[in-house]
């Protein structure tokens, strides 16, 4: 359920150090988690002495909230405030651990157990949190009671009880550290009338204020079970080959003892949705403002240093300069890179960055000869080099039967609309083919306004379906008659492999990777970029289709086991064995 009124009206409650950051920082975190189950209620359990102030603005704003006090007195102060206020709120007295996993948010605030039953409470308290539920760890340097806690300390409690913080937060700056001895006694008299001028300034300077010094943190943490740990990252989340990759890894490594969390450094995408159907554990780093890349970097750089995994993999340019950068600040060495192309991002900015960066990783991944050869070209030692192709999974691809093609022949194009995989070269060739025929585009792009613009004016457009991006595509094959890959460059080509599985006639470009995946003979092979020759073997292919059905057959029938997802994770399993034994 997610927010229906502002929380500001019940903020005058607030009267400890950095309360109104947490609450913001709450809001913002399980207000964009909580968005993902818009379709359930959303509940959230506070504990702790400090419960009411973050639990009453929740509860003020339509969230199922729960609060568990130590003592009746406690819960009927509570419930006067609640009424005063208007607001409604299940509030309990009891054990804090006692649950059913009923929870899909847990917020903690300081003094919910004694100091010395900390880590017993943090492991004890997943009794009553979701599976993939979100613990929140509310923790102040000089506690009320005098108890000094430090950051490091905190981290590395949360670590033993199997909890992974995700994400962490300054709520103070040094306001914490004197408010104990000496703000406290003075708001308790009425004298002090701009503590709330005060917090926000501290809240303001927080922000940037070094995480060790701090007076207080928040800490958002994922249930991390007692295995081998690794950091997989990536630009974004969308539904392309290497995004499909990252999520095949993520389901695939558990079984091999590995706990996988996906960190998405730009933005999220339409695989977000995959993960939460799966359970797999994902972060969002989003890169935001002037100075994104930088303060991304600098976020990541603070998980791996609170993680401390015993892999970091990284996916393409914007995750392998960024993301091996966080790591070499957060002394993480063990990191693994994955080449999923043949050119680099960005030209010479991009070529430079890879070989001042080759020193890093301590393997490279190449996902087909030409990516291996790439890599070397780069600079990068050959010993460094190891070859994973890339994975499908096989068995869930549905065949096509080896039929005719339909009277008026159904086309497919599957991937990105961008410059690389060329579809304007495809349509502008279908424009010039007379016979009936029906596009299905399966794909999204920054190239996707212009292209639909095309179509129109080359007078194709009623006959173009654009699907959008489509994060399951293991049925499509089947539906259509022609699968057309005009590609200017690949690093493998995924979807060469699911058309080929799935038994569908190919038109794809002359390029190595794709002639070594398909064989000679198992596709019609086009000059990348020759709009006359793309429109001469669609058209052949359309008029006279039984040798092209007769070789997808054939071409269906191979064994592809060396690129089943099982292959592609054993794979990677042995590189991060390797990595690990470099250390002993």
């Amino acid at each position: 359920m997610l927010p229906t009124q502002p929380h500001h009206a019940v903020s005058a409650a607030y009267r400890t150090p950095g309360g109104l950051r947490v609450l913001d920082l709450l809001l913002a975190q399980i207000s964009q988690n909580a968005e993902r189950h818009a379709d359930a209620e959303y509940r959230i359990l506070f504990c702790g002495p400090r419960s009411l102030d973050f639990a009453l603005p929740f509860a003020a704003m339509g969230f199922a909230v729960t609060v568990r006090f130590a003592s009746e007195t406690e819960m009927q102060a509570a419930q006067r405030m609640a009424e005063e206020i208007g607001v409604t709120a299940d509030l309990q007295v009891g054990d804090p651990f006692v649950g059913s996993r009923s929870f899909d948010a847990v917020v903690l605030s300081e003094g919910w157990v004694p100091h010395e039953d900390v880590e017993n409470g943090l492991t004890r308290i997943r009794e009553s949190l979701k599976d993939g539920g979100l613990l929140f760890v509310v923790a102040t340097k000089v506690a009320a009671d005098g108890h000094v806690t430090d950051y490091r300390d905190t981290v590395k409690k949360l670590r033993r009880a199997q909890w992974l913080p995700v994400r962490s937060e300054n709520v103070s700056a040094v306001l914490s550290k004197y408010y104990a001895g000496n703000l406290r006694p003075a708001i308790k008299r009425g004298r002090n009338k701009h503590f709330h001028v005060l917090d926000w300034l501290d809240g303001r300077a927080a922000a940037w204020w070094p995480h060790g010094l701090a007076g207080g943190w928040l800490f958002a943490c994922r249930h991390l079970p007692a295995e081998k740990f690794a950091i997989q990252i990536i630009p974004t989340l969308s539904s392309a080959g290497a995004e499909r990759v990252a999520l095949s890894l993520a389901t695939g490594l558990p079984s091999r003892g590995y706990t996988v969390l996906t960190v998405a450094n730009v933005c999220g995408g339409p695989l977000e949705t995959e993960f939460e159907k799966r359970g797999l554990p994902y972060l969002i780093v989003l890169r935001e403002g002037f100075w994104g890349r930088l303060n991304s970097a600098l976020r990541l750089a603070r998980l791996l240093s609170d993680a401390k995994p015993d892999v970091v993999q990284t996916h393409l340019f914007g995750a392998d300069f960024w993301g091996r950068l966080a790591a070499r600040l957060a002394g993480v060495k063990n990191v693994v890179t994955t080449e999923h192309n043949v050119r680099t991002e960005f030209g010479w900015v991009g070529r430079l960055a890879m070989r001042l960066m080759a020193g890093f990783s301590k393997r490279y991944v190449a996902i087909s000869p030409q990516t291996a050869d790439h890599l070397a070209g780069l600079g990068i030692a050959r010993s460094r080099i190891r070859l994973v192709p890339n994975g499908v999974d096989i068995n869930s691809i549905i065949k096509r039967s080896p039929r005719p093609m339909r009277d008026v022949p159904r086309l497919l194009f599957v991937g990105r609309l961008e410059a690389q995989k060329d579809p304007e070269t495809m349509l502008r060739a279908l424009s010039k083919i007379r016979a009936p025929w029906e596009l299905t585009v399966a794909g999204g792009g920054s190239l996707e306004r212009g292209l639909k613009g095309l179509s129109d004016e080359l007078g194709i457009a009623s006959r173009v379906h654009w699907q959008g991006n489509r994060s399951d595509v293991s049925d499509v094959y089947a539906e259509h008659d022609l699968m057309l890959l005009p590609s200017k460059y690949e690093g493998f080509g995924l979807v060469a492999v699911e058309a080929a599985v799935a038994g569908i006639p190919i038109v794809a470009s002359d390029l190595p990777v794709l002639q070594s995946l398909l064989t000679d003979d198992g596709a019609t092979f086009v000059k990348p970029g020759d709009v006359e020759a793309w429109a001469e073997a669609i058209r052949q292919t359309m008029g006279n289709p039984l040798p092209a059905v007769e070789r997808a057959r054939r071409l269906a029938a191979r064994d592809w086991s060396r690129h089943s997802v099982e292959a592609m994770v054993e794979g990677y399993t042995k590189v991060y064995g390797e990595i690990a034994s470099c250390n002993m």
